[in-house]
């Protein structure tokens, strides 16, 4: 049976270990990513419904910028996990109803909810 899959590429391993245990609850095959670099790769690959990014990564480009690129390339929902301020974000993102951000520090209701409307959108 096929399960629709999610990338998730989180540097962060304690909100990437959030983030896994409430996707548990979806039907979904969860691709756990060890870093942005391979997201390009795992999209082809996996064709995914949903792509989970961090805003800041240690290296390489920020999550806005490759919430963009994927947008162009794929079909996939984009959830973006930030602790960075509304403005610094709304600055660099794209209006684009596939392109979701969830702001730190964010309860497990919001979390949860955040999830379901991209899942829920998704499926």
């Amino acid at each position: 049976m096929y399960s629709p899959v999610i990338l998730l590429a989180e540097d962060d391993p304690i909100i990437a270990l959030d983030l896994m245990e409430n996707l548990e609850q979806f039907p979904f095959q969860v691709v756990e990513l060890d870093g942005p670099e391979e997201l390009s790769a795992a999209n082809s690959a996996y064709q995914p419904s949903l792509i989970i990014l961090n805003y800041r990564y240690s290296e390489g480009p920020n999550g806005m910028e490759l919430a963009r690129s994927l947008l162009a390339q794929s079909s996939a929902k984009i959830l973006c996990v930030t602790g960075a301020g509304r403005a610094e974000v709304e600055s660099e993102s794209t209006p684009d109803s596939r392109l979701h951000v969830l702001y730190k520090p964010f309860s497990r209701a919001q979390l949860q909810s955040c999830l379901k409307a991209c899942c829920n959108a998704t499926a």
